[in-house]
């Protein structure tokens, strides 16, 4: 076996929070019911918030704020730009730093046959989503998402991913196809920065 001949150094890589983070390490955020387009089922609305809200809540880093706490600011927050004092203030109270809000604007479902006589369901999502900045009330990051955008092949093989024998099943389909999607938009949003630590 060589023997190094030189130290030997351990590198240890610290995961850093943006400087909004509490000295916990934790981006206080509440994410706010999405809106929706007047054709779009409230099942598919569901779908979308369940899905974003779980992708912000596996991230360690945020700390997201009870629904039930954020069901008194003013529903015209999600759909306008800029916050007003009084959510601005509302959202303080709640030791916010960041609020979300989205809009589901599509969801097409489509049918057709399958083998031995079967139904096969697909559908095509998009929304978007805003992440304002409590201390400015505004938005600082926004993206919208589809599973069809760039791959008008996405839901071919979809049956492997998912069920979609059923309308319900083809929208969760779509709504996991999005995901990575989201996982990419966090990542610019609230980037992770990397500090080197050696020790001899």
């Amino acid at each position: 076996m060589l023997t190094p001949t030189r130290p030997l150094f351990f590198l240890f890589f610290y995961l850093l929070t943006t400087a909004t983070a509490s000295a916990q390490g934790d981006i206080a955020l509440g994410i706010l019911r999405f809106q929706k387009s007047a054709q779009v089922p409230d099942s598919v609305v569901t779908a979308v918030e369940q899905m974003v809200y779980t992708k912000f809540t596996d991230r360690k880093r945020f700390k997201v704020i009870e629904r039930s706490q954020l069901d008194a600011i003013h529903a015209e927050l999600a759909a306008q730009d800029v916050m007003g004092v009084e959510q601005k203030t509302a959202l303080t109270s709640l030791g916010a730093s960041y609020v979300v809000v989205g809009q589901v604007t599509q969801a097409d479902i489509g049918r057709s046959a399958g083998s031995q006589g079967s139904t096969i369901f697909s559908a095509v999502i998009s929304y978007g989503i805003r992440i304002i900045d409590v201390s400015t009330g505004s938005v600082t990051y926004s993206e919208s998402f589809s599973n069809g955008r760039g791959n008008p092949f996405a839901n071919i093989f979809s049956g492997f991913n998912g069920d979609n024998s059923t309308p319900a099943g083809a929208v969760d389909i779509a709504v996991q196809q999005t995901a990575k999607q989201v996982n990419s938009f966090l990542n610019t949003a609230f980037p992770v920065q990397g500090r080197l630590v050696s020790i001899e």
